[in-house]
């Protein structure tokens, strides 16, 4: 419980980074173990400046870089806590799911983009932009691609699933909006 009330101190703009730091070393104290660097990299993740979140969007699209999975989901689950940063991410979430068709590495992508997706602030126009990568992605030539079939079709299914996901929550937002 303290936990996720401290990621949410981290989303506030109205305190300064220090007190939070000092709050976030006052609860995990001299602990080491997994769940302190979750909660480290949930607090990083979820800083409401554009330089940090810059910063961990390039951690976490960086495939080179020492990050377990683990670490790099951490930082994509807790990525778009804030809505003001999501217009500008949104975008470079688009790019970067373009960009994916081509990897080989098919665990990344999948996890990238279910995790990372901007359910919250989600437009018409990423869904038609998804839905357009689908149909895209489908129609290629699987022979005259580097990445084999089932990689493939493992891509387009996490799209489209994740395309049905927004849809889905596009259509709350405006069902409640109504009321």
């Amino acid at each position: 419980m303290k936990e996720a009330v401290l990621i949410k101190i981290f989303a506030y703009s109205d305190i300064e980074e220090t007190e939070k730091q000092a709050l976030l070393l006052e609860v995990i104290g001299n602990g080491k173990s997994d769940m302190i660097d979750k909660l480290k990299l949930a607090c990083e993740a979820s800083l409401p400046s554009i330089e940090s979140k810059q910063r961990v969007w390039d951690k976490i699209i960086d495939t080179e870089n020492e990050l377990s999975t683990h670490q790099r989901t951490t930082y994509m689950a807790h990525f778009f806590k804030r809505d003001e940063f999501c217009p500008m991410f949104r975008d470079k979430y688009i790019e970067e799911v373009l960009k994916m068709a081509d990897y080989e590495d098919t665990e990344f992508a999948i996890n990238f983009i279910a995790t990372t997706a901007p359910i919250a602030c989600a437009t018409d126009d990423l869904v038609e932009k998804l839905k357009m990568q689908t149909s895209v992605s489908k129609l290629l030539d699987t022979n005259s691609h580097p990445i084999e079939n089932s990689s493939r079709i493992s891509y387009i299914r996490i799209v489209t699933q994740i395309t049905e996901v927004i849809e889905r929550s596009l259509k709350v937002k405006q069902f409640t909006s109504q009321k």
